[in-house]
């Protein structure tokens, strides 16, 4: 088998590493290059169900924590707009739980051994170098705290009128993230009472753009470009920051079924992943349109929705969840 490079750091390099080497290839290589590396997300089945299939169920649990319900609240009242169920339910339902964790704990977590980088790799998987984008000024501004505590039974998502915020735990401490339009400073919030006490404890920790990047080209002769470095960070949907992990799985697999035809590998992993991330990045799009509705009327209207399709029709709340949630590249590409 041909050497590879892989440039990143972060979980999902280091995740790349693992499965090239479970797909037979001996010299794996890494180049470790910063990424932006979110300081804690919610890992949703899509991605949980391939850390078990690496063999770190046990430790992921033990790291991680697992949420019992996701609210929906209006800021500052606190009024709860909708609930639903995660914990058991979601893992019934999904087939993997969802767990909530640092970002440095996921990458400690696939970290493993690997080895110097070729002087001459037949394939270089790039996780860093960021889709590159026409100068645009920033849009939004995405802050963060962490604040050691118990944790939370729930993730909670606080909608205000042009903003919003996320409070959620891992083990031991509590993450609080604002996004919030880049002329307005996090700490001039009117925030929730609950929350109050942490509002001069943020941090700018991103300035995004209205619309997430996505690269155009995934892969040239001998490269290939996963996670991060195919899509900008997304500022409303934590569940998808680590989908590269999906990216890595789908790539081993293909360089692992064509073998010395890797061109068509890569080629093969730019067609089964880009229809998938595309319709994330829309997806958050919509989230964003929809958490920092401009007009009373427009948020008036959303608030209703959001009320009525949790307490009188839950089932299609989380209908509209499958698509992301029950992904599984396992049984597609194994």
């Amino acid at each position: 088998m041909y050497p590879i490079n892989i440039v990143g750091d972060g979980p999902i390099a280091h995740a790349m590493v693992r499965l090239c080497r479970r797909s037979g290839f001996s010299d794996v290589g890494l180049s470790p290059a910063p990424v932006s590396l979110p300081q804690a997300a919610t890992v949703p089945a899509n991605q949980t169900r391939l850390l078990t299939a690496l063999g770190l169920n046990e430790a992921m649990l033990d790291l991680g924590h697992c949420p019992d319900r996701w609210q929906i609240r209006l800021a500052p009242s606190g009024y709860l707009l909708s609930e639903l169920p995660l914990g058991n339910f979601y893992h019934d339902r999904y087939g993997s739980p969802m767990v909530n964790m640092e970002g440095t704990v996921l990458a400690d977590l696939l970290r493993t051994d690997y080895s110097a980088p070729s002087d001459n790799p037949t394939v270089t998987i790039d996780c860093a170098t960021p889709p590159s984008s026409s100068a645009i000024q920033p849009v939004w501004k995405l802050w963060h705290a962490a604040i050691p505590g118990s944790p939370l039974r729930a993730n909670c998502t606080w909608l205000s009128d042009d903003s919003v915020l996320w409070h959620y735990a891992t083990k031991g401490q509590h993450h609080l993230f604002a996004l919030f339009p880049a002329e307005r400073h996090a700490q001039d919030y009117q925030w929730p009472e609950a929350l109050r006490e942490h509002g001069a404890q943020v941090q700018c920790v991103a300035e995004l753009a209205d619309q997430a990047t996505m690269r155009e080209f995934w892969q040239e002769p001998g490269q290939a470009f996963i996670g991060q470095a195919n899509l900008s960070l997304l500022p409303c949907y934590h569940e998808s920051w680590f989908c590269g992990l999906e990216d890595a799985w789908v790539l081993s697999r293909m360089l692992e079924n064509y073998e010395e035809e890797f061109q068509q590998g890569l080629a093969a992993y730019e067609k089964y992943r880009r229809p998938r991330t595309d319709r994330v990045r829309r997806w958050d799009q919509s989230l964003l349109a929809s958490y920092t509705k401009p007009t009373g009327a427009a948020r008036i209207s959303r608030n209703i929705g959001i009320a009525l399709r949790s307490r009188f029709l839950p089932e299609i709340a989380m209908q509209r969840l499958d698509w992301f949630h029950s992904y599984d590249c396992i049984k597609g590409f194994n």
